[in-house]
């Protein structure tokens, strides 16, 4: 799962698909070395932020807890953010 950071009005954020898989690839051993409560998925606040009620737009997850020369690959690459109008 990941997170969608809250917004200060409007109607909640809708979001599809509600999970996604990460992939970590790099040393085996810097790999290995990653403990998995140390890794968030969440979504940039600024695409949050700017969603209009009635729209909807498509974002990159950002994983954060990577160490360095560990790569993290989001699949799907994308997820649907959705504001409802008139909630």
């Amino acid at each position: 799962r990941y997170t969608v950071p809250a917004s200060d009005s409007g109607p909640r954020i809708q979001s599809s698909p509600a999970s996604v898989t990460v992939t970590l690839t790099g040393a085996r051993s810097l790999v290995e070395g990653v403990a998995p409560d140390g890794l968030r998925v969440t979504i940039p606040a600024e695409a949050v932020s700017s969603l209009s009620p009635g729209t909807e737009t498509r974002v990159e997850p950002v994983v954060v807890g990577v160490p360095p020369l560990v790569n993290a690959d989001v699949n799907p690459q994308l997820v649907t953010l959705r504001r409802p109008a008139g909630l």
